[in-house]
């Protein structure tokens, strides 16, 4: 019969903590990269959260007298801001009246802070984006961290209807189905005349870009242009290598 010490244990102990530690280690990452996934490329589970965050922080936008477009909620530095599309607030660069509206909030005047419109004026300009100032505090939203991709589920809104009794908010879902020759983004779901400026989320309820234009021709149906992070970087937004710093551009 051996008497002798028992063999120790100890270096399978250790193991056995270093091979758990790993696991845990590496678990949040595996676990981020299938929600990007899955949150990214299926409807969201939580359907009614985003189409309420999006209702919420999509505004109507008027220029003089006329309602223009939308825009979307934005916070940087503990300031309010709108972000839409150039285009929407173009006969207003010289100090005329521009005020924004939602389904919660009643009118309210914005200040134009930045105008960037090189896109319909030139041959070579890609940017079509303005940021408006607004006076208090509203909803908002804040920009997708990862790259947009063909394929992942997006929701537009905007106000194609005009209507005096308020707002009338739509709500188009569909894809990301491409990237045009200036590597804006495609997509099919249906961009309808007053939805300039208005966002396009993905389904964690975050902005993928700003739509700026439809196609108009007959042939093509639901073909939708949006200006994605990288075309608002250094105009609307402070970035550090296409990631959103939420301030404004030349600002400490």
């Amino acid at each position: 019969m051996n008497t002798g010490p028992l063999p120790s244990l100890k270096p399978q102990s250790k193991f056995s903590v270093a091979s758990l530690l790993i696991l845990v280690l590496l678990f949040p990452l595996v676990f981020f990269a299938l929600q990007v996934r899955v949150d990214l490329f299926a409807q969201p589970a939580n359907m009614e959260q985003v189409v309420t965050t999006a209702a919420r922080a999509t505004f109507e936008v008027k220029c003089d007298t006329e309602w223009t477009g939308a825009g979307w909620g934005l916070e940087m530095q503990g300031e309010y801001y709108l972000v839409t599309a150039a285009h929407v607030v173009e006969d207003c660069q010289n100090g005329e009246f521009i005020a924004a509206r939602s389904q919660d909030m009643s009118i309210f005047k914005l200040e134009l802070v930045v105008y960037v419109e090189n896109y319909w004026s030139t041959n070579y300009g890609t940017t079509d984006l303005a940021l408006l100032k607004a006076p208090k505090r509203i909803p908002t939203l804040r920009f997708q961290s990862e790259k947009a991709k063909v394929g992942q589920w997006v929701l537009a809104a905007g106000f194609p209807l005009e209507a005096d009794s308020g707002p009338l908010l739509n709500l188009n879902e569909g894809r990301i189905t491409g990237f045009d020759l200036n590597d804006h983004l495609v997509t099919d779901a249906p961009i309808n005349g007053g939805m300039s400026g208005g966002p396009l989320i993905s389904s964690r309820g975050e902005v993928v870009g700003t739509v700026y234009a439809g196609d108009p021709i007959d042939e093509y149906e639901n073909l939708g242009y949006v200006q994605p992070l990288f075309e608002h970087c250094g105009v609307v937004v402070d970035c550090n290598d296409e990631v959103a710093r939420y301030k404004v551009p030349g600002t400490q």
